[in-house]
């Protein structure tokens, strides 16, 4: 649903909070419930101290329905509506001003935002928003907090276990990506000496990085 920005005003004389019957009215309507039944859904909300003026910041289908949720503020102040974005979606626009990048040209894709939001809420770090393109960061990986959660396909089995080869022992590579909006998750790695004689093979894994414990993969 759309953002938007919610401001209200009042003089220090009409401050609703002053009469507690009238300021626990306006709470009420501020209810999780009452929220929900107009249709609004609020992401934060609070109050500059000292100022008399409300933020909200909430989401809409529409700017009508934010007016009509808003209304009961208009009796004792003045209330603006400004149409907002995140800011993931800013930057994976170009701009501000910038309209939001056109994904689903070729079919079902991913929303630019969403798929920015999601990536740096699991803790990869970011190079570019649209396309999306980040990868997990050192110190996660040094830590074991981020580990590949690995799907083995043998593409050699070596009966007995025979040491691997020197194309099979070569470092891991990852990458993580999101181009025109569909994703595309892609891991290579060649199993080192000890792990191919556990299990006989030379291998191949492919899987999506998962917040596991190094050990569960090793």
């Amino acid at each position: 649903m759309p953002l938007f920005i919610l401001l209200h005003q009042h003089d220090s004389e009409r401050c609703p909070a002053k009469d507690p019957y009238r300021g626990s009215a306006l709470l009420n309507h501020l209810s999780p419930a009452s929220v929900h039944q107009q249709g609004v859904q609020i992401h934060a909300e609070a109050v500059v101290e000292g100022k008399h003026s409300l933020y909200l910041i909430v989401d809409a289908p529409d700017e009508r329905r934010v007016r009509d949720f808003i209304k009961p503020f208009e009796a004792c102040g003045t209330v603006n509506v400004y149409p907002a974005s995140s800011c993931a979606k800013v930057v994976a626009s170009g701009g501000c001003g910038a309209a939001a990048p056109r994904v689903d040209l070729l079919g079902p894709a991913a929303d630019p935002e969403k798929a920015c939001e999601e990536a740096i809420r699991t803790g990869l770090v970011v190079h570019r928003c649209h396309p999306l393109n980040g990868e997990a960061s050192i110190p996660a990986l040094i830590g074991g907090a981020v580990m590949p959660s690995l799907s083995m396909a043998a593409v050699g089995a070596r009966p007995g276990g025979a040491p691997p080869t020197a194309e099979s022992a070569r470092p891991a590579k990852s990458a993580f990506s999101i181009a025109g909006g569909y994703a595309r998750m892609r891991r290579e790695r060649s199993l080192a000496a000890r792990s191919a004689g556990r299990w006989g093979a030379v291998a191949v894994g492919r899987g999506q990085y998962r917040g596991v414990d190094r050990r569960s993969v090793d």
